[in-house]
């Protein structure tokens, strides 16, 4: 199978699994402002933001470590790729451990970020702390997800991701419904990161047996890759900040509590997003090792043209849809009491 056919079963492999999750997250959701109410949901988001920005740690290293791999899995050489997987495995343990510490810093000001809630500092504290986790586990788990990825066998990650999403989806609703417990539901997420990344982990090995876990990284793949990192780094600031603020600002103004209304919203928007993200990421490879291959330079300025037009294309049209009806449908999903009017 070709690298076009295979990026555009990827593509299509990411569509449905983006559905698949889209559906599974709505029933979650659902139940959620049922049975937990706005409050814990305003909190979850609001926590969500504070863990994606300690990510920021991550620097966008990923990108530049996937844009390293393309060449040496072109070629076949195996060694090549066994040596930059063990520095990718240990760059990914220093950002968890980086994380750690930044959440533990934090952790000390929750009181100035989570404001006007109900809920006991007890359990909000303990939120946290899973859902610091959470995120930690998956960059200590996770890291043969990008030799997939560069191998354009993203589609199984997406793939794996997806039958975990159903199968927790259902737990957490159990859960939700039965115990009306938020903290089993964040013990769930981290149980679904961890399976999915093993099962991931267990393919990995069998599929490249030849990457030795024992490899030394080398410093100076180190100082390539972070060197790389320069030019992604400005994106994922920028990114952050204009995507990733947003709940704990208003949090810290006007309260948690509002942040679980003005949510909806965001999911939405989010969702639609993925949706996007999804298609278009598993094209990526694609470009990456025809960027790599002896393409010139025009031919790879027209191939970038069209995958950026692509994209504008796409956003145009879902931007469309979200701005004329996702006030309404609010209104019927979440009910008077959990719409901003």
């Amino acid at each position: 199978m070709d690298r076009k056919t295979i990026a555009v079963k990827g593509a299509g492999i990411g569509v449905a699994s983006q559905l698949v999750n889209l559906v599974a997250k709505f029933v979650v959701r659902t139940f959620a402002i049922r049975y937990l109410g706005m409050e814990l949901l305003g909190l979850d988001s609001v926590l969500i933001d504070i863990v994606s920005m300690l990510s920021l740690a991550e620097m966008g290293l990923t990108s530049a470590m996937l844009f390293r791999l393309y060449k040496p899995i072109i070629d076949d050489d195996k060694k090549r790729v066994s040596v930059l997987m063990a520095s990718y495995r240990m760059i990914y343990h220093i950002i968890a451990a980086v994380i750690t510490v930044l959440g533990i810093i934090i952790f000390f000001f929750l009181p100035y970020i989570v404001k006007n809630i109900s809920i006991t500092w007890e359990q909000i504290y303990f939120a946290y702390v899973l859902q610091l986790i959470c995120s930690i586990s998956s960059y200590i788990l996770a890291y043969q997800r990008i030799l997939l990825n560069a191998d354009q066998k993203k589609h199984l990650c997406l793939l794996v991701d997806m039958i975990a999403t159903v199968i927790f989806s259902a737990l957490k609703v159990f859960v939700i419904v039965l115990l009306h417990s938020y903290l089993f539901y964040l013990v769930l997420n981290i149980f679904q990161i961890i399976i999915a990344n093993i099962v991931l982990k267990i393919y990995s090995f069998r599929t490249y047996s030849y990457i030795d876990s024992k490899e030394k990284c080398d410093k100076a793949d180190l100082r390539v890759i972070l060197n790389d990192t320069k030019e992604v780094l400005g994106g994922k600031i920028a990114g952050y900040i204009y995507s990733g603020t947003d709940n704990m600002i208003i949090s810290i103004v006007l309260g948690t509590g509002i942040v679980g209304i003005l949510s909806n919203y965001k999911y939405i928007s989010s969702a639609m997003k993925g949706i996007v993200n999804s298609t278009m990421s598993t094209i990526q490879p694609l470009i990456g090792n025809y960027l790599n291959s002896d393409a010139t330079k025009s031919s790879s300025f027209r191939t970038l043209l069209r995958y950026t037009f692509i994209r504008y294309l796409i956003a145009g049209i879902s931007t469309c849809a979200f701005t004329t009806i996702s006030d309404s449908f609010v209104q019927i999903w979440a009910k008077s009491d959990a719409v901003v009017m």
